[in-house]
């Protein structure tokens, strides 16, 4: 099986997780993007893989903006949605700013829920959330 590939099983379908990483160096940006139903240890994994990321532009922690493209993404469980919460608020790498793509009306809900700092916003496109995340309105 390969990460992100539909298992159809009689009339329904389950995604298999998967979260990509890149970067932006000149705008000091990690953009993640998420599919499927998580587990804990891939909210786990992927904040490991954000530090490696920061540490590859030479960031310093929370000299960073991160985009977070959930759209691909179903309802989460909610250990899930208490451990990226808990992720959000307290990583030690923590971002200087964050916006969250979110496409689904009810995962829009779960992320809202996520969304426990200052410097957060939910938005409706990687566009929209890239200009968001360097405008000067944001800083």
């Amino acid at each position: 099986m390969r990460a992100g590939q539909k298992i159809f099983t009689r009339s329904c379908y389950v995604l298999i997780p998967m979260i990509t990483l890149s970067t932006q160096p000149q705008h000091k940006m990690v953009i993640a993007h998420m599919s499927g139903l998580m587990t804990i240890a891939e909210i786990d994994q992927f904040e490991r893989d954000k530090e490696s990321a920061i540490l590859s532009m030479g960031c310093a922690p929370n000299d960073y903006v991160l985009l977070v493209n959930t759209a691909d993404c179903v309802i989460q469980t909610q250990q899930v949605v208490a451990a990226f919460q808990n992720l959000v608020a307290n990583s030690p790498t923590k971002s200087k700013r964050v916006a969250i793509v979110q496409a689904s009306s009810l995962a829009r809900m779960q992320a809202q829920r996520v969304m426990i700092r200052d410097a957060a916003k939910i938005v409706r496109s990687e566009e929209e959330g890239v200009a968001w995340l360097l405008s000067q309105e944001s800083a």
